[in-house]
């Protein structure tokens, strides 16, 4: 992790100037480094830290300095391509005492602001030539590391956290867009926007470069290619090079000098993770599994796959426990509230994994997004083609219902819808629950946004539309990336999303559209092909994510109607600028009444977010 800071303007620092002692203050919540190093000049700082996973980035020497041009680089991250890139930079060989970071360095000498195309794995990197007043930062194509950053007053400041970019003589504005935003629907996920005003983040796959008194010059440099040829028959060869690259994008994952977990909930993606990392580290003590059992179907389908492969370390959590002081951790870590619930859901995993010494936690989301997408768009995207035959065979039911639904098609074609139709309705039975005022409401533009969120797969006609469209087009998926990586980081612990590896997500892209849809409409078909016979058929052929009813989760009414007054009266004047009593009072209200399911689920978010911007702006 890192953070810097330079005087861009020629009018000297508009406040104190920072030191790196003040600067690694934020990053005490992350525990005790292994190493850590600043270089300062009249002009700039860079503070670097390194918690050790493994040889690769066991650097002791940070930041580094480029011998050709004498900038500093830090980097945050893995290279899975050491071997390609010390070839491409004339190097013999590369083992263990040659550091990821050491080849960031000799490839910036060489490529310059053309190093990221060069690079293969999670990463953000940070330049500052002090002699030529430029910064250059850049992340992966996933965004799997944040990096956050502002430009003000004659500062450019980054940092891995957005709590290391609160400078004293800085202003510190909380945006009450976000704000309203974060109240309802988790509207405030955006690839730049932050809780702040002055903070930005930089978007994943993209650069920025910044000159003396120039102004940010953010451009994307990794580009999904959509490329996939159409086919009419499945070749077995497309499965045999997804399961290859699914392989690779796992090990390439497990290096380490520490036990290595696995999160687990039993569906196919993540236990593809846990078999095949059983499969490279074997059953003993480098691998343990992390899951929820709060689904009746749950333990079973989790302790599938351990007990196929003999996993001797499963933790299974039967409830869930986070206190104030761990959830103020997590604030502390991000520097503004969690965007996204599992970056506190998981803290569960974070505390355990700690505790039996991992260091490095493997996580299966991603695959629902792209690489174990359900595939339904190949039914539209096979008629407008006139593959009859193999719309036939794709569409569910038996014979005779298939011919049936296959004339209808025919007879009345499918239309691209502006929503998906039952997450609209739902969204329509929610709006008037929001709290926010009128004029709130207005300013921000929250009830476009909100019915906007609700078009997910509906305006899309083919598959890869929709994952680039929807899933990597806005990449607010990123978000639970940033929010996630931080706070497991808080707990020492190195998060790593083996089905966001770019090279999967674009092999993924390429692979024609009949692979992705079965016979039948058998959804994450691909997937499901390359896993079989490695996870339990029970697991890989699960025809539904659908795991049992909920077990020990009650919402008493009382007691969320009590939480919901006392957060009431001790409302912060940012919170209360967007927020109108009277709906909140009718929402409380609506407690007393029992209520189903969903209005407690509904009155429990917003009460959550309520209280964790209550706490972050206390």
């Amino acid at each position: 992790m890192f953070a810097g800071v330079m005087l861009v303007g020629r009018k000297g620092w508009p406040m104190p100037q920072p030191t790196a002692a003040n600067m690694a203050i934020a990053f005490a919540v992350f525990g005790q480094a292994d190493a850590e190093g600043a270089a300062v000049s009249e002009t700039a700082v860079l503070l670097e830290r390194r918690r050790f996973v493994s040889a690769q980035n066991r650097d002791l020497e940070m930041p580094r300095r480029c011998p050709k041009s004498g900038a500093w680089i830090s980097f945050w991250g893995r290279i899975d391509n050491r071997a390609d890139l010390a070839r491409a930079l004339g190097l013999a060989g590369v083992g263990d005492e040659t550091t990821d970071a050491a080849l960031v360095v000799a490839a910036w000498a060489r490529f310059g602001r053309d190093l990221p195309a060069q690079l293969i794995g999670d990463f953000t990197l940070a330049v500052i030539d002090d002699a030529r007043r430029q910064v250059f930062l850049a992340r992966d194509p996933m965004g799997s590391r944040p990096l956050y950053y502002r430009y003000d007053n004659g500062v450019f400041a980054f940092a891995s956290t957005a709590a290391a970019l609160k400078f004293a003589g800085l202003p510190l504005t909380p945006d009450r867009g976000w704000i309203a935003r974060y109240l309802w629907g988790a509207l405030s996920r955006h690839i730049e926007r932050t809780a702040y005003v002055e903070f930005k983040k930089l978007p994943g796959g993209h650069t920025l470069f910044l000159e003396a008194d120039g102004t940010p010059q953010v451009e994307r440099w990794h580009h999904w290619r959509d490329d996939a040829p159409f086919a009419k028959r499945r070749a077995s060869a497309h499965v045999d090079a997804y399961r290859s690259m699914l392989e690779e994008s796992v090990n390439c994952r497990l290096t380490g000098d520490y036990p290595v977990g696995v999160e687990t909930t039993g569906g196919i993606d993540s236990s593809s993770l846990v078999a095949l990392a059983a499969r490279t580290l074997g059953s003993g003590d480098r691998l343990r599994t992390f899951g929820f059992a709060n689904f009746e179907d749950e333990p079973e389908l989790i302790l599938a796959t351990s007990q196929a492969y003999r996993i001797e370390h499963n933790y299974l959590a039967t409830g869930y426990a986070v206190c104030q002081a761990e959830s103020a951790r997590v604030l502390a870590a991000i520097g503004y509230p969690a965007e996204h619930g599992n970056a506190d859901f998981h803290v569960p995993f974070y505390r355990e994994a700690a505790l039996h010494g991992v260091r490095a936690l493997i996580s299966g989301f991603g695959g629902d997004e792209v690489v174990s997408n359900q595939g339904q768009h190949a039914l539209i995207e096979m008629q407008r083609a006139g593959a009859y035959r193999q719309l036939l065979e794709m569409l569910s039911g038996n014979t005779l219902m298939r011919t049936a639904r296959l004339a209808k098609r025919i007879l009345m074609p499918p239309r691209a819808r502006t929503h998906n139709a039952a997450y609209l309705a739902d969204w329509r039975l929610r709006w008037p629950h929001c709290p926010l005022t009128n004029s709130a409401i207005d300013e921000y533009q929250i009830e476009r946004e909100y019915f906007n969120s609700a078009r997910f797969d509906g305006p899309y006609e083919r598959v890869n539309d929709f994952i680039l469209g929807h899933h990597l087009g806005p990449m607010d998926s990123t978000t639970r990336l940033e929010n996630c990586t931080l706070a497991a980081a808080a707990w020492g612990i190195e998060y790593r999303w083996p089905l966001w590896d770019a090279r999967l997500v674009q092999l993924y892209l390429s692979t024609p559209t009949i692979e992705k849809l079965g016979p039948r409409g058998i959804g994450r078909y691909l997937h499901r092909r390359a896993i079989d016979g490695i996870v339990p058929s029970k697991v890989a052929w699960r025809p539904t994510k659908w795991m049992g009813a909920p077990v020990g989760r009650h919402l008493d009414p009382r007691d969320l109607a009590d939480w919901g007054r006392v957060l009431r009266e001790k409302i912060p004047s940012d919170v209360a600028a967007v927020v109108d009593p009277d709906k909140l009072d009718r929402l409380i209200g609506g407690l007393e009444d029992a209520p189903d399911y969903e209005y407690r689920a509904l009155c429990r978010r917003t009460f959550t977010s309520l209280s964790a911007v209550s706490r972050w702006l206390e």
